[in-house]
């Protein structure tokens, strides 16, 4: 019985390989189709890489125009002025440029000797209330973005500022001018 199974099996061996040779040619692709198909990837790459550049080109804003005074009153929650009692800064890496590269900003922290409110609510004067501004210090790449509030005051300033508080957040300045400092061309 087992001689009848080996030859059994001896002749289907024999047909498959006479089944091989029967079937059609495979078709090899040519080295020059390949090369074409490499030089057809290379404009491909060229293309993805340009999209990827225009959508970060896209992504990056620019810097914000001076506001007018009515729009600084319009826009802001609350309007106060006072005495600059303390200011310190740190510098951090960047929450408001988010594109490729090392972006720092220096954020300055504000203690303000309330005398005058002319705008909100929750601020009276002799309160000490924190403003938080910040001014980039670190694009590398340089990006033509928001440029920060563009006067920051020092100890012993008399500044009024247009602000505008998220949550329980500090105050923040509008952009990019809504800090006026008194007696200085910082405006």
């Amino acid at each position: 019985m087992n001689d009848a199974v080996c030859a059994a099996s001896s002749n289907n061996t024999e047909s498959d390989a006479d089944m091989i040779h029967q079937m059609p040619p495979t078709y090899a692709i040519p080295d020059s189709a390949i090369a074409g198909t490499r030089r057809l990837l290379e404009p491909m790459q060229f293309g993805v890489i340009f999209l990827l550049i225009a959508l970060y080109a896209f992504s990056v804003s620019a810097a914000k125009p001076p506001l007018t005074p009515e729009l600084l009153r319009e826009q802001a929650s609350h309007v106060v002025s006072g005495m600059v009692i303390k200011v310190t800064s740190q510098t951090r890496k960047s929450i408001i440029e988010k594109g490729l590269g090392i972006h720092r900003d220096r954020i300055f922290k504000i203690q303000l000797m309330v005398s005058a409110v002319l705008k909100g609510e929750d601020v009276k004067p002799g309160d000490r209330i924190t403003i938080e501004a910040w001014q980039p210090f670190v694009r590398i790449p340089p990006l033509a973005g928001l440029q920060g509030h563009s006067c920051v005051p020092q100890e012993n300033d008399f500044a009024t500022f247009f602000l505008k508080q998220k949550d329980d957040k500090p105050f923040e300045p509008l952009l990019p001018n809504g800090i006026f400092v008194v007696g200085t061309s910082c405006n």
